[in-house]
């Protein structure tokens, strides 16, 4: 009878373990997905010194380097250049309506120096680089105007816009 009991005990014993363990090895599903992440073209450009001084007497010229002009960019790029046609028509510094008799002018200064070149009121291609990285690339331009006795004393304007444009 001890034998019989003892025999009871492991059966109901196994069978609790059976009934406890059901749930472990049960059905399961896995899956997985693809993400695709797009990087778009972005170019920027920042312009150190916004706002220059040129101080010239009659007959003589004066000059002043723009600053970094500085393109973050990740993809190759042109970097241009003009005079605002609504503010500067002629390609003239201005004072009010009055615009000063010669054209104002620019040359690249990197990586070697250019010939003056008149400024015109379309743009025009400065500088073209590769992608750039984090860094960034900065270029410079000098800017000269001559005056003439033609020339009434007075401060004189242009507006210089630069356009930087991606190259995919």
């Amino acid at each position: 009878m001890q034998h019989r009991r003892s025999w009871r005990v492991v059966l109901a014993a196994s069978a609790v373990l059976m009934i406890a363990s059901a749930g472990y090895g049960g059905p399961s599903a896995t899956g997985s997905q693809t993400a695709t992440v797009i990087v778009q073209q972005a170019i920027t450009l920042s312009i150190a010194s916004p706002t220059l001084s040129i101080t010239v007497a009659p007959d003589e010229c004066g000059t002043v380097n723009s600053g970094a002009l500085t393109v973050r960019s990740n993809v190759s790029y042109n970097l241009n250049l003009r005079a605002n046609p609504t503010a500067n028509p002629n390609a003239r510094p201005r004072s009010g309506t009055t615009d000063m008799t010669n054209v104002f002018q620019w040359r690249t200064t990197s990586p070697t120096t250019g010939a003056w070149t008149d400024i015109t009121t379309s743009y025009v291609l400065a500088y073209s680089g590769t992608s750039t990285g984090a860094a960034g690339r900065s270029h410079d331009v000098d800017y000269r105007q001559c005056a003439t006795f033609d020339d009434a004393p007075g401060d004189y304007t242009i507006q210089i816009d630069w356009q930087a444009v991606g190259n995919p």
